[in-house]
Formats: structure tokens, sequence, C-alpha cells
């Protein structure tokens, strides 16, 4: 797969060179190395997106698989992050959680290079970026301290943010 036919030239921001990729992945290591535990992570975090909103308890916390080898880890949240290409653009998106709620969740787009905020939500405040201001209101009375606000922003048909959660989702 490393011949120059299956290379995919994938442009990540505007006026910038092309990022070289494989359309493919692999894990590699010993038995007990933890390849199937990235899997699991990976499937956490969509899950996470796919179903905070609608089939979270409004009342309940939320279901996550901390570090278990560490008392101090158990404790801590569980943090989650994915780097995407979308469009073109490169987009960062992740959240921490604990057991009861989500304590952070970020979003940033590198439209040029640099950071443009999407969101970051930091308990319950939440800071949208420019395009998302006027009708993140609406959003935000529907938010739930256990709910992720990017879900929450889809079910409220936030046009921006829909690229991103069909990102997180798929793993694009």
């Amino acid at each position: 797969m490393s011949e120059p036919r299956y290379v995919r030239e994938v442009p990540w921001r505007q006026g910038g060179q092309p990022v070289s990729v494989l359309p493919a992945a692999g894990l590699f290591g010993a038995n007990g190395s933890g390849k199937s535990t990235v899997l699991r992570i990976m499937d956490d975090m969509r899950s996470h997106v796919v179903h905070s909103f609608r089939h979270g308890n409004p009342d309940g916390g939320i279901q996550r698989r901390p570090f278990l080898l560490d008392a101090r880890s158990k404790a801590s949240p569980s943090r989650l992050e994915v780097e995407l290409v979308l469009d073109g653009v490169r987009v960062e998106y992740g959240f921490a959680v604990d057991d009861d709620r989500v304590t952070e969740e970020w979003a940033y787009r590198y439209p040029k290079g640099r950071a443009a905020l999407v969101l970051h939500r930091h308990g319950d405040e939440v800071e949208l970026g420019a395009s998302d201001r006027p009708k993140g209101r609406a959003v935000m009375e529907l938010l739930r301290p256990n709910a992720l606000f990017l879900p929450t922003a889809a079910a409220a048909n936030r046009p921006t943010l829909l690229p991103l959660v069909s990102g997180v989702r798929c793993g694009c």
C-alpha cells in the first residue's frame, strides 16, 4: 500500500501543501499491548457523540471506561480527542467526562493553519465561535450536564457543526 497509486493527497489548509495519506491503518503489537483497548476507546468516543444527547438519561451519569490500574486515574475525568481533515480543513475535537458529567469539550478548525474556535465548554460555560454564537442559546436550552454539546447542536440542526458530527461518527 505504500506504492504511489494508493497514496491520497488530502488538502488540509487553504493554500497549504496537501498531506499524503493512505486509505488504511493498522495496529500492530504484542499480545496484551493495548491494540483492542485503542479500538474500544475509538468506539467509546463515537458512542458518546452518537448517543449522549438522544439516549442519555437526563438524571443519570455517563458510562465510561477509566484506567483502572491507578486509583488517581480512576477518579480523574476520561479525556478523548481526535484530529480529522474535513472538507480540506484540519479539525480538532475532544471532550473530558467523569462518572457524572461532561467536564470539558472543545473543537477548533485550522482553515489557514491557525486555530479558529468552534466551541469550548468548561462545565456549564460554553464559548462558541463567531458563526455559531447567534443560535447557540437555543442549543444551551437543550444541553444537559451529561450530554455533549456537539450532538446536542446537531439535534438542534446547527449546520456548521453537522460535518464534524458526521466525521467523528464515522472516524473519517
